[in-house]
């Protein structure tokens, strides 16, 4: 990041230099990217839990008090790491380390603007008022204080960062003005909170120690303040009981369920199987139980070879192989039930097991999509950019490329089971589905499920949609680049190593259309919606190993040697 600590030799003026570049972490460059996953983890924390604090204060009436400014501080801690944050996981992930003058000195300005230290500051006259002066604090401490306060600390800090800024400005100044500036107000949060704590030594009653703890949270959280955006929501939720109370009113510290547990009638749910054919759907265990075998078998083949042989250890196969894993978890977490229900008739499932199945589903799906793009966007470079290949596509990029793909489907899609979980299920529990799909579930709420169809539609065009539209891209500029090609044996080469992928694209995006086509026109055959779903999450991690073994020569050696020296060993 752009700090007042970084040496600049000459003012811009009079400089020849246009941008600045960003190096990184020191000491630790050639692996400083392996940072971004506890970075970008923080970031998210920071992020939720800044917003839940926002949300519990704006929404619970008995929270509306002076002291709780800390929504003030949590809409500060979110501006701060925002500003930090995005610049220093693009430099991680993209190596994108240059950054203008301008852009380096407005985030200059800004993280000195949203430092905190003002709002620690009110925040402990606020306790030293309730705690030493407790008859006059309403008095005191009012809305319009409050407002006075935070409308000073703007005013002051907008005007603070502007010395700190200029480039031209002596050492010794520069730290006059911070030890006047950030110095005077840790005296004022040190000695606020010390006379309240001596008043409080000074007063029997075992109130103190309560009133003691109100301080206690806001000393803790300042004495860490290299993470304090994701410690926020932590250390106040842990220590202070009003707002822990508003927290669990929310609904934000329970399960899926308990958000509604005034509202839910209903403790579990009746998954009846194929629907008009429950009499005899206990034959289609056979097939079904072939095909989950058979998703196992091979991809853990495929993942045995990938790691074995040596000269599949590529960035392709890298993704074929996250591939097998997400294929082996998208049927693991649908078939056993299935499987349970066609055999033992064991039908019931619990409303925090259902909504996890939902959430797994959808976060394995979009995982398979996002997959896809990235293997599309490999055999691009690897047929239009060849010799950039090795560069581009390195082990560094497909471990960003899998860091990126779970953060995103694991946090995009965990507003499908939310929202299912706060709509009143009061009659009906009899899902005519073999697994908690969306839509399945939400039809037997008796509150309007509007709002789940809206955001089914919306993570479907921007998610599924945007991930088709890149593949689509991909493949053109792959299409435009073989035509240009004068031979035709160059040509059909290029495009072969594309046909197994393409083979998998078509299988997985058509029975996605087929199913949003029977969904949106009511088909008055329920069976075929149903079978489609419960095909589409079983056949793809069949089908995905046998289509790469068939089509793929390298994949097909490692899987004749493989058995050639099981069959030595077994001589």
């Amino acid at each position: 990041i752009c700090s007042k600590s970084s040496e600049i030799p000459v003012a811009l003026g009079s400089s020849f230099l246009t941008e600045f570049i960003l190096m990184g972490v020191p000491g630790i460059l050639s692996w400083q990217h392996w940072l971004s996953l506890p970075l970008a983890l923080l970031y998210a924390l920071d992020l939720v839990t800044n917003t839940l604090i926002v949300t519990v204060i704006c929404q619970e009436a008995s929270l509306c008090q002076p002291m709780y400014c800390l929504g003030i501080l949590a809409i500060v801690d979110m501006g701060l790491v925002i500003t930090i944050m995005p610049k220093s996981v693009v430099i991680l992930w993209f190596n994108a380390k240059t950054i203008s003058f301008t852009e380096c000195f407005a985030q200059m300005y800004t993280i000195h603007f949203l430092l905190p230290w003002s709002i620690f500051v009110c925040m402990a006259i606020d306790r030293y008022a309730a705690i030493c002066r407790p008859l006059k604090y309403t008095s005191i401490v009012t809305e319009s204080v409050m407002v006075k306060e935070a409308l000073l600390m703007v005013l002051r800090n907008c005007v603070a960062p502007k010395l700190l800024r200029e480039i031209t400005v002596p050492r010794i100044k520069s730290t006059t003005i911070f030890v006047l500036t950030w110095g005077s107000l840790a005296c004022l949060v040190i000695a606020g909170k010390s006379t309240a704590l001596t008043s409080l030594s000074g007063q029997p009653g075992s109130d103190n120690l309560q009133k003691c703890q109100s301080c206690h949270a806001g000393s803790v959280e300042r004495a860490v303040q290299c993470i304090p955006p994701a410690l926020n929501l932590l250390v106040y939720a842990l220590k202070n009981k009003e707002l822990k109370q508003g927290l669990y009113q929310q609904g934000m510290f329970q399960d899926l369920t308990s958000s509604n547990s005034s509202r839910i009638q209903v403790s579990e749910f009746i998954l009846m199987g194929f629907p008009g054919i429950h009499s005899w759907q206990h034959w289609l265990s056979l097939p079904l139980a072939l095909l989950y075998a058979l998703a196992l078998i091979a991809n853990t083949l495929i993942i045995t070879i990938i790691y074995q042989k040596v000269s599949l250890h590529q960035p392709m196969y890298y993704f074929l192989g996250i591939l097998a894993i997400v294929d082996m978890g998208l049927a693991t977490t649908i078939m056993p039930k299935i499987l349970a229900i066609l055999w033992f008739n064991a039908k019931t499932i619990s409303l925090p097991e259902c909504f996890a199945q939902m959430y797994a589903i959808h976060c394995f799906i979009t995982m398979e999509s996002g997959i896809f793009v990235f293997m599309a966007i490999d055999r691009y470079v690897a047929i239009c950019k060849p010799l950039r290949y090795p560069s581009i596509v390195t082990e560094s990029f497909v471990v960003k490329a899998t860091v990126l793909m779970v953060l995103r489907n694991c946090g995009t899609v965990m507003s499908v089971p939310v929202l299912a979980a706060q709509r009143n299920y009061c009659s009906k529990n009899q899902i005519e589905h073999c697994l908690c799909s969306n839509l399945g579930v939400t039809s037997l709420s008796c509150d309007d499920r509007k709002i789940n169809s809206i955001n089914q539609l919306i993570l479907a065009w921007t998610i599924m949609g945007g991930d088709l539209g890149l593949i689509m891209i991909s493949y053109a500029l792959i299409l435009q680049s073989v035509l240009k090609l004068n031979s035709a044996e160059a040509a059909s080469k290029a495009l072969n190593t594309c046909t197994s992928h393409l083979i998998l694209i078509f299988f997985f995006y058509t029975v996605i259309v087929v199913l949003s086509i029977t969904h949106s026109s009511k088909m008055k055959v329920p069976l075929i919606p149903v079978l489609l779903n419960v095909l589409h999450n079983v056949i793809p991690p069949a089908l995905n190993p046998m289509v790469y073994a068939l089509k793929n020569k390298d994949l097909r050696q490692g899987l004749y040697q493989m058995i050639r020296l099981e069959l030595k060993g077994n001589h």
